[in-house]
């Protein structure tokens, strides 16, 4: 009987609230950095592209603390990056508006209890919001028009690293030793298959001879091969997906397809393989 991986549906509270606690001392850096930048940056063009990269950034930081809280089901990592993007929003307007500040220098404003008062962060806002920020040329969106430019900056700072959390595959959690599996990637390029009932029946019953079988695909189109290992445990895991060329993700045909412990082994002493720290 062909078998996935199941991740359990629950969480921690213990893990639930470590995974928010981290969520808000990991949006300390980046938040300060990017609102520095924008409060410094003259050519507000090029924040685009750093919202860009910050949202990336956010999200492989995010599959960091969704490893160490624990947190194994979607639902809950997606709610969670979106808590800890909005932390990164208002931590950045914080930043901003220290660097701004006519007053202080940035350093001492930064930490000023009032500075981090969201009241008094929405009050400069709105003063912000009257008098403009920036400007293109002759003109200096100010009112709606800066508000509309704002609400696409927290739009693109919470929608991002959510899709990219969501398309993320979930990865397999020993409920019993409370460990992640290891992961390995098969170093060869293996012929692209199409998934079906009598492919899964062959890797479930002998992987080691269902992928010795195929040959090698082609160097913009291949299958690749991810071992999941964990030595406590009885049950291993296989994952096949298409790596294209011209594609940000692999197509996934099987993931966290249940083998043995012997198959597993039986993998990594027939394959070369490479293992990943921290699958990202």
């Amino acid at each position: 009987m062909v078998r996935y991986y199941i991740a359990s549906s629950g969480i921690s509270v213990f893990g639930l609230l470590k995974a928010v606690a981290l969520f808000m001392l990991a949006a300390i850096v980046p938040g300060v950095i990017y609102g520095v930048f924008c409060a410094a940056m003259p050519f507000p063009y090029f924040t685009l592209i750093v919202l860009l990269l910050l949202g990336v950034f956010w999200a492989n930081l995010s599959t960091i603390v969704f490893r160490l809280a624990v947190v194994r089901t979607r639902f809950y990592r997606l709610i969670l990056v979106l808590w800890g993007s909005m932390v990164l929003w208002y931590v950045s307007w914080v930043a901003y508006i220290a660097y701004v500040s006519p007053n202080l220098a940035f350093e001492r404003a930064l930490w000023e209890t009032q500075t981090w008062n969201p009241l008094y962060v929405y009050d400069l806002m709105h003063t912000i919001n009257t008098q403009g920020a920036w400007s293109v040329g002759r003109t200096t969106p100010v009112g709606t028009e800066l508000a509309v430019v704002w609400l696409i900056e927290f739009l693109v700072m919470c929608v991002l690293p959510f899709f990219l959390v969501y398309r993320r595959p979930v990865e397999p959690f020993s409920e019993e030793t409370g460990r992640w599996y290891r992961r390995y990637d098969l170093r060869k390029d293996f012929d692209v298959i199409y998934p079906s009932a009598a492919t899964e029946e062959a890797l479930s019953q002998n992987p080691v001879e269902f992928l010795d079988k195929l040959g090698y695909g082609r160097a913009n189109r291949h299958m690749q091969v991810i071992l999941y290992f964990l030595e406590e445990e009885n049950r291993q895991y296989l994952s096949l997906s298409v790596v294209s060329k011209g594609q940000s993700r692999p197509y996934i045909l099987h993931h966290l397809l249940e083998i043995s412990t012997r198959q597993a082994l039986e993998i990594r002493q027939h394959f070369e393989y490479k293992r990943i720290i921290l699958p990202l």
